[in-house]
């Protein structure tokens, strides 16, 4: 009760500024309310802000800027560290030439005729469970069929 009529005689709000990952308190962190109010965060990451405001702006040197406007602000802000953000992405195109001679490559690897015929799998002759299997594939095959033949 307390707490709210100071909040009333101020006009003020408290903001706490954490770390996204760690969720610890940001210190020096700028807060501008509406590109004019202009305040840091202390030590355990708080901050003053008026009761009514159009904008808020976060910086901080070693995370991201965050913009809010009034209705998305809670009373806590999680900040995100620059080191997991991307800085500039060029993406460049494929060279031409490269892409012709791949297209080469593709079209005579799927001209190469494909050899049918015997095969061999050593790793079948060793495997205990596939010949115990194609074994008993047969057995089965062989019963259907005399179940098929009987009348």
């Amino acid at each position: 009760m307390f707490l709210f009529a100071c909040v009333l005689i101020y006009g003020q709000r408290k903001i706490t500024v954490l770390d996204l990952e760690t969720h610890l308190p940001i210190k020096d962190v700028t807060v501008r309310v509406d590109s004019a109010l202009v305040r840091r965060t202390n030590y355990v990451g708080q901050v003053e802000i008026p009761l009514s405001f159009r904008y808020i702006t976060f910086t901080h040197m070693n995370y991201s800027k965050e913009r809010l406007a009034f209705v998305e602000l809670t009373d806590t802000m999680y900040m995100l560290a620059r080191r997991y953000q991307l800085g500039e992405v060029v993406v460049m195109g494929i060279n031409p030439d490269l892409k012709k001679s791949m297209q080469r490559a593709h079209d005579n690897m799927r001209n190469q005729p494909i050899m049918k015929g015997l095969e061999f799998d050593f790793g079948r002759l060793l495997d205990r469970r596939w010949r115990r299997d194609r074994k008993h594939y047969r057995q089965a095959q062989e019963l259907l069929r005399e179940w098929d033949l009987t009348p």
